[in-house]
């Protein structure tokens, strides 16, 4: 009876050291993770903004979804995972007013569609390329959009845009989808090149 009382007990402390390192572990991997998604971190105002082109992210952003890997020119908003939305959330509360400007360009319908910009309650749409400016090119655009947040709130720390038709580029023919190999599965709706508060 004393022996099995024993090892009960073995037992439970063995659960409990198993259970106490596993949450240590997914702790751990989970910090990683997200210090490997933020890659190397620099300085840089919020003036100076954010260089899409660069691994990494400057040391005033806390958290990124909604965007890719970058590229030669910046980076793709990806729907694939995260859905429409580009979430970039601040280390600090942004100021109340200040004019949020935009390296940017769209994808296939993006283009031509809304965009929506959200910071707090204030919600802004734009168009990147209208019936007057038809191009339809991938041009890189600079938009430029005043943001008065309500004083009476207390200020966001994040801005979000939403891509209005995320979109997979075409597939090469002879395209096999149990074996898509090196094709792009990405959903495709706002690039980024840079972004800067002022």
């Amino acid at each position: 009876m004393k022996l099995a009382f024993c090892k009960n007990i073995i037992r439970a402390g063995v659960l409990v050291f198993a259970l106490v390192y596993l949450v240590g572990l997914y702790y751990y991997l989970s910090h990683r993770v997200q210090k490997e998604k933020m890659g190397a971190r620099y300085s840089a105002t919020l003036a100076q903004g954010i260089d899409f082109t660069k691994s990494g992210y400057p040391d005033f952003i806390s958290n990124v979804t909604g965007l890719s890997l970058p590229e030669g020119w910046g980076r793709w908003s990806d729907a694939k995972d995260a859905g429409p939305r580009i979430i970039l959330s601040f280390t600090k509360p942004l100021p109340e007013n200040f004019t949020l400007e935009l390296d940017i360009k769209g994808y296939g319908p993006n283009q031509t569609e809304p965009i929506t910009l959200i910071v707090g309650d204030t919600k802004k749409s734009f168009t990147l390329i209208t019936e007057e400016n038809s191009s339809l090119k991938p041009d890189l655009k600079i938009v430029r959009l005043k943001i008065s947040q309500n004083p009476l709130q207390t200020p966001a720390s994040s801005i979000e845009l939403l891509a209005p038709k995320p979109t997979t580029p075409p597939k090469p023919p002879g395209f096999n989808p149990s074996n898509p190999g090196s094709t792009d599965q990405r959903l495709l709706g706002i690039g980024l090149v840079g972004l800067r508060i002022l």
